[in-house]
């Protein structure tokens, strides 16, 4: 039972992991659509209550991102090209000229943020450290082809999964459909990895008792 709770407990961790990193890459994204509707093109912006609806999306998509963007480098990075490009706009006279203003102010709030949280560990919120996979590749591989059916109701892409766990452990697993034909082809044991993990969580669970 504690077996199952383990790989359970693993497999939730790369959902979230993976959720969030998938989230904050749409945001990046709706963030830029957002900055390129109300300030892409003069010609083409929409009406005035509309250009401020799409304002106050993108200072919440902004605000969202930074809060959950556990990388703050990258945060920076992002706010400070962000900014750039609306102090252009900012800098020039025209209709959009007031709401680049507010927004390079809102983009130097965050940023002040960042700093804070960079120079304050106590501000930060509490970030796992990357982990390194140090086992065998195929040990991953057998991992990744026996939780499909736990993920998504098993509807789980192999592709998602893959890129999951290479985000998460730090690693390249290739052609992972040939090392499934090498786990098949094995003769005896073909779940040698999680008979070894059996193995282990026997012997943890023997040493707490």
């Amino acid at each position: 039972m504690l077996f199952f709770l383990s790989i359970f407990s693993a497999v939730s961790a790369i959902r979230i992991f993976s959720l969030i990193h998938i989230i904050n890459m749409e945001r990046m994204n709706k963030i830029g659509r957002y900055h390129a509707r109300i300030f892409g093109n003069p010609g083409s912006m929409p009406a005035d209550t509309e250009t401020h609806k799409i304002l106050d999306k993108l200072v919440r998509e902004i605000t969202l991102y930074c809060n959950e963007e556990a990388d703050l480098p990258q945060v920076m990075r992002f706010l400070k090209r962000l900014r750039y490009n609306t102090g252009i706009k900012a800098a020039t006279s025209g209709e959009s000229q007031g709401m680049a203003s507010y927004l390079v102010h809102i983009i130097d709030t965050e940023l002040e943020v960042m700093e804070l949280k960079l120079n304050h560990s106590e501000y930060r919120i509490a970030i796992p450290k990357r982990l390194k996979w140090t086992h065998t590749y195929v040990a991953l591989v057998e991992l990744v082809y026996a939780i499909q059916s736990s993920l998504n109701r098993g509807k789980a892409q192999l592709q998602e999964i893959v890129a999951a766990f290479e985000f998460i452990f730090q690693v390249k697993l290739g052609n992972y459909s040939a090392t499934l034909e090498e786990i098949a082809s094995r003769k005896r044991k073909p779940s040698g990895y999680f008979d070894l993990l059996k193995k282990n969580l026997q012997e943890i669970v023997r040493r707490y008792n």
